[in-house]
């Protein structure tokens, strides 16, 4: 939990995310309302960009299982979305916030507050999983894998590659980034 004295970015990149993960549900779901105000030309682009993120997941194997990215689309294209959201109003909110902050921060904690909201964004995921059970939970879930919670959205933030100076095509910075929007 979070209490006084945690760094603004820590607040937006966890609340942030989930309120940016469930508004971006609402897209989603408008790509099969009969009723949606997409147009023909938008419908297709997002099936095309989901079908790429379907294949990106079920090739993540957690265990020896491989995830079903079909089934998780939904939850991906969210998870995709919200920390990109999520990076975009951190980044808004703490455009004119002082250098003195950021040296801080950064004198303290040794990050940079770009990389302490990566950070944060993955601690939401922390968990343990049991070789036992992996096989039974990933055959069920509607959400991705905690641990691909994490990477799959952030090997396709550029932001992410640029915070943590990834080098160019290694694993989480590969040259074929995956986006929705």
């Amino acid at each position: 939990m979070m209490g006084p004295g945690y760094p603004d970015v820590w607040i937006i990149a966890t609340f942030g995310f989930v309120f940016s993960h469930e508004l971006a549900h609402e897209f989603t779901y408008a790509d099969t309302d009969e009723e949606s105000p997409w147009d023909v030309l938008s419908k297709s682009r997002f099936r095309e960009q989901t079908r790429l993120l379907q294949q990106q997941y079920s090739a993540y194997r957690l265990m020896g299982v491989a995830l079903n990215g079909v089934r998780t689309s939904s939850e991906d294209v969210a998870d995709n979305t919200g920390v990109k959201l999520a990076f975009q109003a951190y980044k808004k909110l703490t455009a004119h916030q002082s250098a003195t902050i950021e040296q801080m921060i950064q004198t303290h904690l040794n990050y940079t507050q770009d990389q302490l909201f990566f950070l944060a964004h993955a601690q939401l995921f922390c968990g343990v999983y049991k070789k036992e059970h992996v096989a039974e939970i990933i055959s069920v879930a509607s959400h991705s894998a905690s641990p691909f919670r994490i990477i799959g959205p952030l090997q396709n933030l550029p932001e992410f590659s640029e915070a943590f100076k990834c080098p160019t095509d290694s694993y989480m910075n590969p040259k074929t980034k995956n986006t929705i929007w």
